[in-house]
């Protein structure tokens, strides 16, 4: 998440968080980046590993929030305000101290004897659609409380906004997102819009900026459109690591693993390299990976797909194909060139294939003819 994104979501999680809760983990994972320290060891480019260090930071709050609630996990999020920087792997076992009574100088002081646990996984996977992007101006509120009630009024607890929206409590999603609803004499029809609230220095809701979630349909189209090298993983929703539609099933169709149950939960984009299998093995010997995972990888335009097994990786060849075929169709520069490989250039001729030409040219000078391209004498222009 870019740093504005990274507000909104945060503000929309966890209400009750410190208003510059925001700002500090912002600075804490450009810190970690300037040491050098990487979300799963991946090394990547500088603002890029920033914005995956706060989508780390988020997965860890979110984990939290779903375990030990919403008043837990802001309290949590507002360690950083008082100089506990937590890693991921560090906010369930800091969250379990503040449960049971603890406070931030507890916490702190665990962390300076190396006593706050950090346990395993180290990095948390996003759900899919906790990120956002936003989507327009901030718009003011104008109200709090929204009237409600065609015959029998009351007021229900939420905003309405300077161009009417109505945003209630009791209709927002997982993620703290407001539903818009639109309507007249205090009934509302859902717009299918989406809103994160923007917050002053008092902590106090001021105003909400309309969002969209971005999706692992959009980070995949994003990620096969795009003209860098890089790997995507794919881990398995479910609990063991079979999948629920065949692995043959999705590649002889030329599906997406989001087809067949998979969650798209890490894109890396990388510097051209010689070849996919040792960055295979690189990235598996960072632990990112476990059996039943699907990774896709993307070198010079040329996507291969692999499932990941205990010992060793198989290639899953046609998997992913019919939507390379439609991101080709989107971007490819060259309309002869639908061939697999994302806007490639027209083939370059060879050596042998320049010296034939060459050759030709002399011959046709020779016998008085005219250089290719030239029309003849007595021909039609």
């Amino acid at each position: 998440m870019k740093r504005e994104d990274f507000a909104l979501a945060l503000n929309a999680l966890l209400p009750g968080c410190d208003p510059e809760a925001a700002d500090r983990w912002t600075e804490f994972a450009a810190e970690c980046v300037d040491h050098e320290l990487f979300v799963y060891f991946i090394p990547v480019e500088y603002h890029e590993a920033v914005e995956k260090w706060l989508d780390a930071t988020y997965a860890g709050l979110y984990a939290v929030k779903q375990e030990y609630g919403p008043e837990i996990a802001a309290r949590v999020a507002g360690l950083i305000c008082q100089r506990c920087a937590l890693f991921p792997g560090e906010m369930g076992p800091a969250a379990r101290v503040l449960k049971d009574g603890g406070d931030a100088e507890r916490v702190s002081g665990m962390m300076a004897s190396g006593t706050l646990e950090m346990v395993q996984p180290y990095f948390l996977d996003l759900p899919d659609g906790a990120v956002l992007t936003a989507q327009g101006p901030e718009v003011g509120v104008t109200q709090a409380g929204v009237p409600c009630g065609l015959v029998k009024k009351r007021t229900e607890p939420g905003y309405l906004l300077a161009d009417g929206t109505a945003l209630l409590e009791s209709e927002r999603d997982g993620f703290g997102r407001y539903r818009g609803g639109a309507g007249v004499d205090g009934m509302y029809l859902q717009t299918g819009r989406l809103y994160a609230p923007v917050r002053g220095v008092d902590g106090q809701i001021s105003a909400f900026r309309e969002v969209r979630p971005v999706t692992g349909r959009d980070r995949e189209a994003a990620f096969l459109a795009a003209e860098n090298d890089g790997f995507a993983i794919y881990h398995w929703k479910g609990a063991d690591t079979k999948g629920s539609a065949p692995l043959a099933q999705l590649q002889q169709e030329g599906k997406s693993p989001l087809d067949g149950g998979y969650n798209l939960v890490h894109v890396v984009y990388t510097e051209p390299g010689p070849g996919d299998s040792n960055t295979l093995e690189a990235c598996k010997a960072t632990g990112v990976l476990k059996p039943g995972d699907i990774m896709v990888f993307k070198q010079g335009g040329i996507v291969t797909c692999w499932y990941v097994d205990l010992l060793a990786f198989s290639k899953l060849p046609g998997l992913l194909e019919s939507h390379l075929k439609a991101v080709e169709l989107s971007t490819e520069q060259n309309c002869n060139q639908i061939d697999g490989i994302i806007n490639n250039e027209d083939p370059k001729s060879s050596l042998r294939d320049d010296l034939k030409r060459c050759q030709q040219k002399a011959a046709d000078r020779a016998q008085g003819g005219a250089v290719p391209g030239k029309p003849r004498h007595g021909q039609e222009r």
